[in-house]
């Protein structure tokens, strides 16, 4: 079901280059016009080197070196997977292109879903519990896009199905407690995504971030099924066309994200 916290949750999903980011950093700027105090934390993360507690000033005695007050922010933007502890294992080891290592789906599934479960206690259920907005850049809905579809490309036998990577602790514990919203940016041609990936100033070198793949799992976001498991939980699925323009992607990511925050905050009170 959707989480029971006091904060608003917004997760932006699609396959990789399609325009999460632009939705996601276009919701971002517009709270910092409007005054509010942004956590970025991936920049956090570059600094500490792992995630942030909010909940422990100190430990054992001694000043926790990851705490930050969470009275100094009003909104978290983060993304999985997480790129620290084990979400660096994920990059570095399973997901890694260029390697003569293969590894199954469900390996990498529990990888991925590892993360996440640590993300989610450490971070986002923390700022959520306290009244926070966290804007998010993938959740659980990648995985039961991605690995299915590895699973397949890999061809492996018995192949893995959705049901399957939903059963993972990790993505078990995330699919108890969705998001407010789920925004899915959908493109009618999926080789605009490799293009923008090209474009990239940065290389993820992600053995999914290529067109023959993408093409693949372009048409799985918007399958009735997926759609329907986070619907029956109660949360809001909405679509962001990236295909139309750089402006129009901004303009609606806000006006999504706008729309579903008071629709929560309605149902709150």
């Amino acid at each position: 079901m959707v989480h029971q916290f006091p904060g608003f949750w917004a997760v932006f999903e699609g396959l990789d280059g399609i325009g999460k980011d632009t939705g996601v950093r276009a919701v971002i700027e517009h709270f910092d016009r409007q005054g509010k105090h942004i956590l970025d934390l991936d920049e956090v993360r570059k600094a500490m080197h792992y995630h942030p507690d909010f909940d422990n000033p100190s430990l054992n005695y001694k000043p926790n070196p990851y705490y930050i007050n969470p009275d100094d922010f009003d909104v978290l933007v983060c993304r999985e997977h997480s790129r620290v502890g084990s979400g660096a294992d994920v990059d570095l080891e399973l997901t890694q292109k260029g390697t003569k290592r293969t590894h199954s789906a469900l390996m990498t599934g529990h990888g991925y879903a590892l993360d996440r479960y640590i993300l989610y206690n450490r971070v986002v259920f923390p700022a959520l519990r306290r009244g926070k907005t966290v804007i998010q850049s993938r959740n659980v809905c990648s995985s039961l896009v991605y690995q299915p579809m590895q699973s397949k490309t890999q061809k492996e036998d018995p192949v893995l199905t959705m049901d399957d990577v939903a059963a993972i602790p990790g993505n078990a514990f995330a699919l108890e407690h969705t998001p407010d919203a789920l925004i899915i940016s959908t493109i009618y041609d999926a080789s605009s995504a490799q293009s923008r990936l090209e474009n990239r100033k940065e290389d993820d070198e992600n053995i999914f971030e290529n067109l023959p793949f993408l093409m693949k799992i372009k048409d799985e976001y918007m399958k009735d099924e997926l759609i329907h498991l986070f619907k029956k939980k109660g949360t809001r699925c909405l679509f962001l066309d990236t295909g139309i323009s750089l402006e129009h992607t901004r303009k609606e990511a806000i006006a999504l994200v706008e729309a579903a925050s008071e629709r929560a905050r309605k149902k709150l009170y």
